[in-house]
């Protein structure tokens, strides 16, 4: 596919504005817990029946235990209870970093002990928005996503054009585990139609390595097919008009 920049002028600010960001706004840290959860809030509890210390998550991605930056507040496999507010879902990973084993608490949940299996065992804790939905079938113009599995199945992330991800944790997702990508909407050049955006994906951090392209409006149902599955450590995104 051709492309070609909108005008030096706006291709140089959207570029600017591209990497004005080269971490993501979607990685997030805990904060104090109240009396709630309130309805955009995920209360984790250390012991069982709502006990111990506590700690609160708003939307974004915690991909390590712990108390600082992107951290969700309490220790390694140390989670034993869980509150969902009513607006949010809690996506748990068995492995630091988005990886291994993960299941959803869908909104409203409240388990006084944790399910089969994921007492004392969450390393890792990505939040998002309830009105979403858990396969990632729902972008709109300025988003695209990732997936761990081929043909846009298993676990997922939505995430924004506008944005520079160097590090897997900065994008919610673990490294070396893309297998496809949905580009979303965005068709460019004609009017009313919007901007067009393009995606790199590349082979080691900070946009290192071999890289791969995207452009919104198309996917790639299988990396396979451009022998990059399960290869990327880093993001980076651009505006063009496409024709």
């Amino acid at each position: 596919m051709r492309h070609r920049v909108i005008s030096l002028t706006f291709a140089t600010l959207a570029v600017a504005l591209v990497h004005s960001s080269s971490a993501s706004a979607q990685v997030n840290t805990y904060h104090a817990c109240g009396t709630g959860p309130a309805s955009n809030e995920v209360y984790i509890y250390q012991n069982a029946t709502f006990g111990g210390s506590c700690a609160a998550l708003y939307v974004g991605f915690y991909g390590n235990p712990g108390t600082g930056t992107g951290e969700f507040g309490i220790g390694n496999d140390d989670i034993s209870s869980i509150k969902v507010g009513s607006a949010v879902r809690a996506r748990t990973f068995a492995d630091i970093e988005y990886g291994g084993t993960y299941t959803d608490f869908n909104a409203g949940t409240s388990d006084a002990t944790m399910p089969s299996g994921w007492d004392n065992a969450i390393s890792s804790i990505r939040v998002t928005l309830s009105s979403r939905s858990p396969t990632c079938n729902d972008l709109v113009l300025g988003e695209f996503a990732v997936f761990a599995d081929i043909n846009f199945g298993g676990d997922c992330v939505v995430l924004h054009y506008n944005t520079t991800y160097n590090t897997p944790d900065a994008f919610g997702f673990a490294n070396d585990s893309i297998s496809s990508v949905n580009g979303g909407p965005g068709n460019g050049c004609q009017p009313d139609f919007g901007p067009g955006y393009s995606l790199n994906l590349f082979g080691d951090i900070n946009e290192g390595g071999a890289s791969v392209t995207v452009f919104s409006g198309t996917s790639i149902s299988d990396l396979r097919n451009n022998s990059f599955n399960d290869a990327a450590s880093s993001i980076s995104t651009a505006i063009f008009c496409l024709s």
